[in-house]
């Protein structure tokens, strides 16, 4: 196992003094876990050691979401709206089309989903759909040329 260990020696004096005066002031507020201490100052220390952490990464995650959220660009807004939880209240960073149109609102995250996952038809194209019941007729060459 590699041990890393920290790079005191560019620390200035008054850096120094500044840590020491800013570890005082959270160790004040923390039990002091010696050989004195009793069991219920021990559960307090692990129990808040445990809040700190799990809020710690809670935040986390949330702003390495919000960050990919953030540069999506086509299809992987799909892909980001299959793990996007609906809870309603939810808060979530605009997102960006690769046009470059941000989203905002709810209605619009869920147009610029649809339009990437579904794009429009274009105004030119016309598809003329098969008479009901002829799905089973053999595809024939200008068939193909006409839907080309």
């Amino acid at each position: 196992m590699r041990v890393v260990r920290w790079n005191l020696a560019p620390m200035t004096e008054k850096d120094a003094e500044a840590a020491e005066k800013l570890w005082m002031e959270l160790a004040k507020e923390r039990a002091q876990l010696d050989a004195e201490c009793t069991e219920d100052e021990v559960v307090q220390e692990d129990a808040r050691a445990k809040a700190e952490l799990e809020k710690s990464i809670r935040q986390s995650k949330r702003n390495m979401w919000g960050d990919y959220l953030q540069n999506l660009r086509g299809a992987e807004v799909g892909r980001a709206a299959r793990h996007a939880n609906p809870r309603a209240g939810m808060t979530v960073e605009a997102l960006t089309d690769r046009d470059g149109k941000r989203a905002n609102t709810s209605l619009e995250k869920e147009e610029m989903l649809r339009h990437e996952s579904i794009p429009p038809n274009d105004g030119d194209q016309y598809y003329e759909l098969s008479p009901a019941g002829s799905t089973h007729t053999r595809v024939t060459e200008q068939a193909v040329e006409q839907a080309l």
